[in-house]
């Protein structure tokens, strides 16, 4: 009696079948691109397994079934029944904007609708043109993000309008003008696709486009140079012999890296221009700079200074330059009066 009644419980439980959670409903998920996402569909009891099951997607009207094997989802998807025969919902990596749609889970005539929304990468303030300014020798951040830093964006572009040939040449750390000079931050969070232009030149500046898929954006980059304070003036400075003369020369933003400078003097008896270093004969050891601390202060500063040093001197750095006349006084000595 007792096995009969047992029996007939096993009966009545294989029976039952599979009771689908949420059937006739119509289940709303969100992803982003480049991510993974699990559909959910599993029986009351997860214990039971189910006679059959499927999943279809709504293409154009056509409900089309999901397989490993089918072209648009090969090799990324994958189902849990195996460890638990009434759980299979259906998990899709590598997400793509294309994988959006209503998928339909059906379990033993029962139907579940899953609606999935996959978000791509449209550019914060995309369509926009973004001006950023920065200096000479320093470095410039060109943001491009996507509203959720979260996206895995599959391709991506930066690009450099060229003002001589009107052409948009790509961006890379391979190419000439930017060999190891550039940077991507995407490795770290992956809907950010800031560019970072480091060891800035004024040919560095112009129009640059960050573009994904359906969206893109332009960043104006200024790029400052040096136009030398007082630059094309004659200032004129006087010292004294046996004193220090500072012979100011400096971009209006001391920020700004200059690549190349130079200090000259006009020679009186050759009339050429000589160029003037601490390690030049005349001024050995007596001459210092201050960009070291201050990189755009060009200021040339002579110490002990003799009558020889008097005349003219040049601070030059590419498309300015600026001339000081030093005039050095020789030293008075007191004159002492006999009674």
């Amino acid at each position: 009696m007792l096995l009969t009644f047992y029996l007939l419980f096993i009966g009545l439980h294989v029976s039952e079948g599979c009771t689908l959670e949420n059937r006739g409903e119509v289940l709303n998920i969100a992803a982003h691109a480049g991510g993974s996402v699990l559909l959910p569909c599993y029986c009351t009891d997860q214990h039971t397994t189910p006679e059959r099951f499927s999943w279809k997607k709504d293409n154009k009207d056509t409900w089309e079934e999901i397989s490993i094997e089918s072209g648009q989802y090969r090799d990324r998807v994958q189902l849990f029944n195996g460890h638990s025969p009434g759980n299979v919902s259906l998990l899709i990596s590598h997400l793509t904007e294309e994988d959006g749609g209503d998928y339909q889970c059906s379990v033993e005539g029962a139907h579940l609708i899953i609606r999935l929304t996959v978000k791509g990468c449209p550019l914060e303030n995309r369509g926009e043109v973004l001006n950023i300014t920065a200096h000479a020798g320093g470095s410039a951040l060109l943001p491009c993000y996507c509203p959720d830093l979260h996206t895995k964006v599959k391709t991506f572009r930066w690009k450099k309008q060229n003002r001589s040939t009107h052409k948009q040449e790509e961006i890379s750390s391979e190419s000439g003008q930017y060999r190891d000079r550039v940077q991507v931050f995407n490795g770290h969070s992956p809907g950010n696709l800031s560019l970072l232009i480091s060891h800035l030149t004024e040919e560095d500046g112009g129009d640059y486009i960050c573009a994904v898929k359906g969206s893109r954006l332009t960043i104006i980059l200024t790029v400052k140079g040096c136009p030398l304070e007082n630059r094309g003036e004659v200032l004129n400075i006087t010292a004294h012999a046996g004193g220090s003369a500072l012979l100011p020369c400096y971009c209006p933003d001391l920020h700004t890296k200059v690549k190349t400078f130079r200090w000259k003097k006009q020679n009186r008896s050759t009339h050429k221009q000589e160029e003037i270093s601490s390690e030049s004969g005349q001024y050995r050891d007596r001459v210092q700079m201050f960009n070291g601390h201050s990189p755009g202060n060009l200021s040339l500063l002579i110490s002990h200074l003799t009558e020889e040093d008097g005349g003219d001197y040049i601070c030059a750095v590419e498309g300015s330059r600026l001339t000081i006349k030093l005039t050095v006084k020789g030293k008075t000595f007191p004159v002492y009066i006999h009674k």
